[in-house]
């Protein structure tokens, strides 16, 4: 039934010759890329036994080499497209029976013997690069994985349903990890993957962001802004917190649709109605303005040099403290709240009119 309903995902829409053809490269493909070391070692052990006579070992082998090539073309006969991945788990198992037969066949002397064990331990070397790589990576992985657990329970504990956690390093992934060619956690609260995870850890949502972002700003970030999901909420949060001072920058912004936005915004800062169709809002230490052109402030705080840009392009708008950028060169208006008794940003969040995901918090590396 589970096969029935995956099924549904598999349309054929490039005809019945395109698809036969299609999976028959990819039977191939699978065979020589996937196997190949097997089938040389298949192919060696198979002469060996034929040129001893060993006639009951290489027909057993002979059968289980050819259900492992069934195997493969097996899949060939469903709507799921021929790939070296989980499902050829049977096929390889069928060929490693086939081998071990042959190599338990095998009348030894002393020179075949040491034959055999010279071919052998080039596989366990082999195996060695692959596994040791693979419990580095398991490890590490685990790690990972305990760190985002345990900062999730802080989180959680400190009355925040809403956490940003690091995303998970991908750049040691091997083929053996759970994570390989799957997806991690997103910026988006409202994906499935990141709903799913929420759900299973009690909270009401989670997105991530780069590691490096994560561990400069929401490591030790404010539990109570990140626990916000709604924008009038956040700033009247803001509003009534002086120990905070925030940094705004925008890519260009249409008046009409960011209209609730800038009403709020302007109105809290006591600035002015706002002119025109786009234009552009910029915010420090000393004021918040909006205006038709593009627009650069910078200054000191706290000892601290910071450089504000807006831009059109959203990765021309800049938010840097000490030559650190602290925006998320994503559409929207971001803004970088300072905590002037901690003496850096707690939080770093875009609002985008048309996002229902609460603001992100996602840094768009370059």
């Amino acid at each position: 039934p589970g096969n029935r309903v995956r099924a549904l995902d598999f349309v054929n829409t490039e005809g019945i010759a395109y698809t036969t053809v299609h999976d028959l490269m990819s039977f191939l493909d699978v065979l020589e890329q996937g196997e190949l070391c097997l089938w040389i070692l298949f192919v060696v052990l198979f002469v060996f036994n034929r040129i001893q006579n060993n006639k009951e070992n290489y027909k057993v082998a002979g059968f289980f080499a050819i259900a492992s090539i069934a195997a493969v073309f097996a899949i060939i006969l469903t709507p799921v497209p021929v790939l070296y991945d989980r499902s050829m788990f049977g096929a390889c198992i069928f060929l490693i029976i086939a081998i071990m037969t042959l190599v338990e066949g095998i009348k030894t002397d002393d020179f075949i013997q040491k034959l055999i064990l010279s071919m052998m331990s080039i596989l366990v070397l082999f195996s060695c690069f692959s596994y040791i790589r693979a419990i580095i990576d398991l490890t590490y992985t685990r790690y990972q994985n305990h760190q985002r657990k345990q900062y999730i329970e802080v989180q959680r504990n400190a009355g925040n349903m809403n956490p940003t956690v690091a995303m998970l390093n991908s750049e040691f992934f091997t083929k053996y990890n759970p994570l390989y060619g799957l997806g991690d956690l997103t910026p988006y609260r409202l994906y499935w993957v990141n709903k799913n995870y929420a759900e299973a850890n009690h909270l009401e949502s989670i997105q991530a962001t780069p590691m490096d972002r994560w561990s400069r700003v929401y490591k030790d970030g404010n539990p109570t802004l990140m626990n916000i999901t709604d924008f009038n909420q956040y700033i009247d949060y803001l509003d009534t917190h002086p120990e905070y001072e925030v940094l705004y920058n925008s890519s260009e912004l249409d008046t009409t649709l960011y209209e609730s936005y800038l009403n709020k915004l302007l109105k809290v800062n006591n600035v002015s109605s706002y002119f025109g169709d786009k234009g552009f809002l910029i915010g420090d230490f000393d004021g918040l303005s909006y205006n038709m052109d593009e627009q650069i402030r910078d200054g000191m705080i706290d000892g601290h040099y910071y450089y504000i840009s807006s831009m059109r392009g959203e990765v021309q708008s800049d938010i840097l403290m000490d030559g650190i950028e602290y925006t998320n060169d994503r559409p929207g208006i971001t803004m970088a709240i300072y905590d002037k008794n901690a003496r850096r940003f707690v939080d770093v969040i875009t609002w985008t009119y048309d996002s229902d995901q609460g603001g992100t918090r996602y840094y768009n590396e370059k």
